[in-house]
């Protein structure tokens, strides 16, 4: 049975409006023209109809991802306190999916390591980087470990890209940031091993992966979304013809994340990546 079927006369809520959570709601939208289902869309100003009205199928697209380091406490609201709000207070008949990141995995020097599902990597608690991840640990341990009578999913997801618009580029991301130097045609100076790689997701397979994992998961679990291939910084310069010089002297490191589990349990398959894709489907210029 595909998410289409399922969603037939359910209701539906997208908790977050941000890159991933509006595209999620656009979809959605789209979708309504082929099944009956009820959607809308949740951030600060409505939160209180998740209270008021009873919902199938909450979707938490809500996290701080790229700016973490510059907004800590935004950070630990919209993963922690967010998620205790929705487990203390949603109405929920179905299943709650959260989003979380594969980046809680870190990086090895091994090429061959690939990252599972039960495979998590300590880091050092005080650094930046430590806050975002532990944020995200904290929020998964808060969802599974919360007893409800509804299904809880947390979707680790990859670095997602794709369906970018030049006019909402930020610094948030290092692929956005490359994509602003695309955009002025100006080089770009980085403080990293430009061959260290790890995955990136396209933002229509991340969208069908989150759905999947909310609708068809029969239980409440845990599912990476990627697309299983790594990619460095020298092969998106590549990409987009960035002229691209390192300051830096760090060795090579590597994030190979699996997403076998998912392609089993929920048939997710993930249908694009660099060598099938242009640079008109990563970025939109307006």
């Amino acid at each position: 049975m595909s998410y289409l079927e399922i969603l037939q006369g359910k209701s539906v809520a997208i908790v977050g409006l941000g890159y991933i959570g509006t595209r999620l709601f656009n979809f959605l939208t789209h979708l309504q023209r082929k099944s009956d289902f009820q959607i809308i869309g949740v951030n600060r100003r409505n939160i209180q109809v998740l209270e008021e009205q009873e919902f199938d199928f909450v979707f938490n697209c809500a996290g701080n991802t790229g700016d973490f380091r510059c907004k800590p406490l935004e950070t630990v609201e919209s993963n922690i306190q967010l998620t205790t709000y929705l487990l203390r207070h949603c109405r929920i008949s179905d299943t709650l999916v959260c989003l979380g990141s594969t980046r809680i995995y870190g990086f090895t020097a091994d090429p061959e390591t690939i990252f599972r599902e039960g495979n998590l990597t300590p880091s050092n608690h005080m650094s930046a980087d430590a806050l975002y991840d532990n944020a995200k640990k904290m929020m998964e341990c808060l969802l599974l470990n919360t007893p409800r009578s509804y299904k809880r999913v947390v979707v680790r997801l990859s670095n997602v890209f794709g369906d970018y618009s030049s006019k909402e580029l930020s610094d948030g991301t290092f692929l956005e940031l490359m994509l602003q130097h695309k955009i002025r045609n100006e080089k770009l100076t980085v403080r990293q091993n430009i061959n260290s790689t790890k995955d990136y997701v396209f933002i229509e397979d991340a969208l069908d992966g989150i759905l999947r994992a909310g609708t068809l998961s029969e239980t409440s679990d845990v599912y990476n979304i990627c697309s299983g291939k790594s990619y460095s910084v020298a092969d998106w310069a590549h990409f987009l013809n960035l002229s691209i010089e390192s300051t830096s002297n760090a060795p090579v490191s590597y994030s190979r994340v699996s997403n076998e589990k998912a392609g089993k349990e929920l048939a997710f398959v993930s249908k694009f990546d660099l060598e099938r894709l242009r640079l008109e489907d990563v970025i939109r210029y307006e």
